[in-house]
């Protein structure tokens, strides 16, 4: 995931010496169009988004699956706070609070040498500083309303704590509600569902085809049967690195992985279950393989929360 396989970064940098044309000093070039500018301006560009206003509380993360729909990273109540925190500490810099801020500045570091950005997962050491750096402003916001309006405290403290109890709920709503009727295809939904229903059903077959569109389905395989490690590196067949340095297991065991699943392209045979996604599986088919004429039966479907439709599992009957 790291911004150095990028291909939007070289193809900027081939664009720059282009538009130098050939008359143009190929030194000079080079000084001013390097892959240590184009690289570093890319991280700080990126390392920038996760202090960005829409990162932190407006839209969040909006790489799946670590979007939570219509709030961002942290509550938007926080944000006065989490700059008088900062206030407070640049004005009284001592060893800890600038071991805070320290950790704080460093903490997205990682996420940013990534070309997926701004991303919630690789910068969740943020949260730590954050969280005490907002607490921080807080208390002392608080400790100013005692000094100066001291009949308003007790109405700033039920202010502040009914407004944290409502955004926390509008949390809750979000991740509990919204997300499996809205995204349920990025929160890896069906997948435990899947294993269960083809372990009941593979004894009756010699093979397995599993869809690989979305993700690397084999991990579900593995966790869910409890797959002992030993035996899947026996039986394992991987492929790779491809462009990026991942590699792709292609099968273990009876299982095999299909990233481009087609129907009407795959090989059909009465001896295999076939496991995709809904669109990926005619509900009805009937056609000629080796001889023989076969029917597609639709053993079982899995539905996402909404009624969708997200797999298929099904195999060929003899006509």
């Amino acid at each position: 995931m790291s911004i150095f396989f990028d291909e939007d970064i070289k193809l900027k940098l081939l664009e720059a010496h282009v538009r130098d044309g050939a008359s143009f000093p190929t030194k000079v070039g080079r000084f001013f169009h390097n892959k240590f500018y184009f690289y570093s301006r890319d991280f700080l560009r990126r390392y920038s988004q996760h202090f960005s206003l829409d990162f932190l509380a407006v839209t969040g993360d909006r790489n799946q699956p670590f979007d939570i729909p219509n709030m961002g990273v942290v509550y938007l109540l926080e944000i006065p706070f989490f700059v008088y925190g900062i206030f407070l500490i640049l004005r009284d810099p001592t060893p800890a609070k600038k071991a805070l801020l320290a950790y704080l500045f460093v903490s997205p570091v990682t996420a940013s040498f990534s070309f997926i950005t701004p991303a919630a997962n690789r910068s969740a050491n943020m949260a730590i500083a954050w969280s005490i750096i907002s607490s921080y402003g807080l208390v002392n916001f608080l400790g100013c309303i005692k000094l100066a309006w001291p009949n308003y405290l007790r109405l700033s403290i039920i202010t502040l704590s009914a407004a944290y109890i409502f955004s926390f709920a509008f949390y809750l709503y979000q991740y509990y509600i919204s997300i499996p009727k809205l995204i349920p295809e990025n929160w890896y939904f069906g997948r435990k569902e899947l294993v269960a229903e083809i372990s009941k059903l593979q004894e009756n077959y010699q093979k397995v085809s599993v869809t690989e569109k979305e993700s690397p389905n084999y991990i579900w395989f593995l966790l869910y049967n409890k797959y002992d490690p030993q035996k899947y590196w026996q039986s394992a067949k991987i492929s790779g690195p491809d462009k990026l340095g991942w590699l792709h297991v292609v099968s273990f065991d009876k299982y095999s992985f299909i990233y481009n699943f087609s129907w009407e392209t795959t090989e059909k045979s009465p001896d295999t279950l076939y496991a995709v996604y809904g669109e990926q599986l005619p509900d009805r088919w009937q056609g000629e393989e080796n001889g023989s004429k076969y029917k597609l039966l639709i053993d079982k479907k899995i539905l996402y929360p909404n009624g969708e439709t997200v797999y298929k599992i099904g195999h060929l009957e003899k006509i």
